[in-house]
């Protein structure tokens, strides 16, 4: 179930603090039109806790992505260098329209650990939220692209399907006497 956080502690980046924002960015790597492919940039005071996010005002200002889906806004990703989290945790992965239009000329799905790598790559590629969903999300693609041998092996033990939970059971036939 979806956690009923407001989003207004989010402060869109404006004409006055732009060019400090963009400044910031640049010696990150990331580009403007990274900022544009990840659909905008806001600041966020919160806490980062087992992956996920949580707003908090007298939490440190961090940056963070908000996914949209048309017109709404569905997730946010809070990130700063170290680590990044999820605000409502129902998005699988940062990037995943790139999953509903895989490269047209059969090349791999770029899988990133960090939105920091991602954005540096303007956005071509996937950062995984939901790790418990790479199985099935990621699963039936022909090939998928790692930040290192360690990040490939850690997707590989991620796309094994969990084991049943179902204990599964058999109906006794009755015989019927002739």
């Amino acid at each position: 179930m979806r956690n009923s956080t407001p989003i207004a502690p989010l402060e869109i980046f404006n004409a006055e603090n732009c060019e400090g924002v963009m400044a910031q960015l640049h010696t990150l790597g990331i580009s403007g039109k990274a900022v544009v492919n990840a659909g905008g940039i806001v600041w966020a005071n919160g806490k980062f806790s087992e992956g996920r996010f949580e707003l908090n005002p007298t939490g440190p200002r961090v940056m963070a992505v908000a996914v949209c889906h048309g017109t709404k806004i569905v997730e946010v990703v809070a990130f700063d260098e170290m680590q990044y989290g999820a605000l409502y945790g129902d998005v699988f992965a940062l990037g995943e329209e790139h999953l509903l239009n895989p490269p047209v000329f059969g090349g791999p799905v770029n899988v990133y650990r960090h939105p920091i790598p991602w954005m540096q790559h303007e956005c071509d590629g996937v950062v995984i939220l939901r790790r418990q969903d790479v199985w099935w999300q990621l699963g039936n693609y022909e090939s998928l692209l790692s930040e290192s041998v360690e990040h490939g092996r850690e997707i590989e033990r991620l796309l094994m399907p969990p084991p049943p939970r179902a204990k599964i059971l058999v109906r006794q036939s009755k015989q019927v006497a002739a």
